[in-house]
């Protein structure tokens, strides 16, 4: 904890205030730079408190189903995937809301150079208890060498591979896709904040074991970051 406590978190960690002219762009500059980006804020305080109080009851039912100590690893728990028969939480509306936001529309619609035809394809979310463990890094990108295959109203439902002698991979083209990720409560060096490494996004590297990563990577922290 001594540790935790001196190094967890992002010293240059820039957090992008919506209330300033031209936040969108900005947004957009430092989320091409570095792999990700921090804005706030996004809601209302009425909608934070709404969300607030709805994944923390869905949180207190998720965990006292369970019979095996955690799902991501000891203590960690998701809202979406198998903790929900649909694999989301968008049947609650104070989940669906944070899919239009007029914040996060804008800044998605700069980061892709003003394209407004992105839509959203579900709404999850992880839960750290307390005395959780670190989770693994990973990627939501893929290094497997594959091109999207469309519908005809131009969605991608499928994926097939291309190159099989692995010259290029989803990493080497524009973003595709960009997770969104909402603090439901303020991330401190102590409660299981999100991590992420700089300027890996575009990286053909193996992601090591969290045996094996370096010290600075598990400091990675999104913190102090407010909800």
């Amino acid at each position: 904890l001594e540790e935790l406590s001196r190094a967890n978190g992002d010293p240059t960690l820039q957090i992008v205030d919506t209330g300033e002219p031209g936040y969108a762009q900005r947004a957009s500059e430092i989320f091409h730079r570095d792999g990700y980006v921090a804005v706030g804020p996004s809601m209302t305080p009425a909608q934070l408190t709404a969300l607030q109080t709805k994944a923390f009851a869905v949180a207190a039912n998720i965990v006292s189903l369970d019979r095996h100590g955690g799902q991501k690893g000891v203590g960690r728990f998701m809202f979406g995937g198998p903790c929900s028969f649909s694999g989301s939480q968008m049947h609650e509306p104070e989940f669906a809301m944070m899919a239009d936001l007029p914040v996060v529309d804008e800044v998605l619609t700069a980061i892709w150079g003003g394209n407004t035809g992105f839509h959203c394809t579900g709404s999850g979310g992880d839960i750290a208890m307390p005395g959780s463990e670190y989770q693994p890094l990973h990627s939501d990108s893929s290094t497997a060498p594959h091109k999207p295959v469309h519908d005809t109203a131009g969605r991608v439902v499928d994926f097939v591979l291309e190159d099989p002698q692995l010259e290029w991979s989803e990493r080497d083209r524009p973003c595709s896709s960009i997770v969104v990720d909402f603090a439901a409560v303020d991330l401190t060096w102590e409660n299981g904040p999100i991590r992420f490494v700089k300027g890996t996004q575009n990286s053909h590297a193996t992601i090591p074991s969290l045996a094996d990563e370096p010290h600075t990577w598990k400091t990675a922290t999104v913190c102090p970051a407010p909800a």
